[in-house]
């Protein structure tokens, strides 16, 4: 095959510095180890290695195969006589080898942005080795079961599952709802661990952040429990209040994609108004706090919200059904005493047939109510209905855009929504 030669020249410049950065690491990683596998010049050699034998017969790359099984051998001695003379081995460095030798055919045949992903990658996976004990150290055996537990329901039951529409009382998609499930439980997962083991203890800010991410009303409810001051607990609860808008956000763009823009913008006008009213944020650092969290990933967390999801898919169905879609808006009122998320996904993934318009509404409606529950929420546990001012002004100009979100979006999108 015919290359050009500045192409091949740059395609192994690149090569070369990549494994160069990789062998600089790993020099630096294992530099008060008697026996060790090659650092900067080994690894460099075996990048140009790979780039030769693939650019000399690249199809089919037989000489290339033909020197990773040589290299294998040699790494396969290394790592007996490693192993008989220290306790302390592995195979980190020789797998980095191969993807050093692999860099080669990798640059020419795809664009060279993946080749230095996947460099970069490896380089910060064999980095964070103290980082991924540390984390390791603090997972508990039961978090370990939930997520192999869940993983396995999710991935044998999610293709077993119908993708028509079975009749639970009314059409239902299970398909959709479980796989509502899996996102929403995922998402959180991700900031349970972060802010359970990565992030412990972490200032009254974060907490605020990542509780508002995981579940903003259980966050309210902790935060508004504890013995800081006034002023410092009502920027944080404000805080909590904002990430669920940007939560919501989230999860309508990625169940519907382009058309929940009008929703995706009002949502984000809110989530923005949220941390304005927060500011300035100095009152929150070193405070101190972690809160607790129950891991989303246990089977009777899925189940439960997964039930919630047919239990309100069931009830907007009928309501709007024999009552009319108008009637949907009280339901998302009521909606709002709890988990708002398992009744607004099963609108934003269909569902329930409803126009953009009505979904707008309905989402703001939600959300406000959910926002007044928190308030009462915060008061009863505090005793401080001040504490929960910036809250209230944050709720107040969610209902005005309830007021006039048809005003709005004539104005911002030309059309109601």
């Amino acid at each position: 095959m015919d290359w050009d030669i500045g192409f091949l020249a740059w395609r192994l410049i690149l090569v070369i510095a990549l494994a160069f950065a990789i062998g600089l690491e790993q020099r630096y990683l294992h530099a008060e180890e008697r026996v060790r596998y090659g650092t900067d010049r080994t690894f460099m050699l075996i990048s140009i290695l790979g780039f030769i034998l693939y650019v000399v017969y690249p199809t089919p790359p037989v000489l290339f195969g033909i020197g990773f099984i040589a290299l294998s051998l040699i790494w396969a001695i290394f790592f007996w006589f490693k192993a008989t003379k220290s306790e302390d081995y592995g195979i980190t460095s020789i797998v980095l080898g191969m993807i050093v030798y692999s860099l080669g055919p990798l640059s020419i045949v795809y664009p060279i942005w993946i080749t230095v992903a996947v460099a970069v990658l490896g380089l910060l996976i064999a980095q964070s080795k103290p980082w991924f004990r540390q984390v390791a150290s603090r997972l508990s055996h039961r978090d370990f079961v939930n997520l192999s537990v869940f993983l396995i329901i999710a991935f044998l039951v999610l293709p077993l599952l119908p993708k028509e529409p079975v009749e639970i009382i009314v059409p239902i998609n299970l398909y959709n709802a479980w796989i509502a499930v899996i996102v929403v439980s995922g998402l959180s997962f991700a900031t349970y661990i972060i802010d359970r083991y990565i992030l412990p203890g972490k200032g009254l800010i974060l907490s605020a952040v990542l509780g508002g991410l995981y579940s903003s009303t259980a966050t309210v409810w902790v935060l508004s429990r504890r013995d800081f001051p006034v002023d410092a607990l009502s920027r944080s609860l404000v805080i909590a209040v904002s990430m669920m808008y940007f939560r919501i956000a989230v999860l309508a763009i990625l169940f519907m994609g382009n058309i929940a823009f009008p929703i995706f913008s009002m949502l984000m006008v809110l989530f923005a108004a949220g941390l304005a009213l927060s500011l300035p944020w100095r009152y929150l650092y070193g405070k101190k706090v972690l809160l607790p969290s129950q891991n989303p990933l246990e089977l009777r967390s899925a189940l439960t919200f997964g039930l919630l999801y047919i239990v309100f898919s069931v009830a907007s169905y009928l309501v709007i059904t024999y009552v009319g879609v108008e009637s949907l808006k009280y339901v998302a009122f009521i909606a709002g005493s709890g988990d708002i998320t398992t009744f607004l996904l099963p609108l934003y993934q269909g569902q329930v047939s409803i126009d953009l318009d009505t979904l707008l509404l309905v989402t703001l409606i939600a959300t406000a109510s959910n926002n007044l529950f928190k308030i009462l929420y915060a008061w009863y546990n505090s005793g401080k209905l001040n504490i929960s001012v910036r809250v209230a002004i944050l709720t107040i100009l969610n209902v005005f855009l309830i007021a006039g979100y048809q005003w709005i979006g004539l104005l911002l999108f030309g059309s109601v929504v």
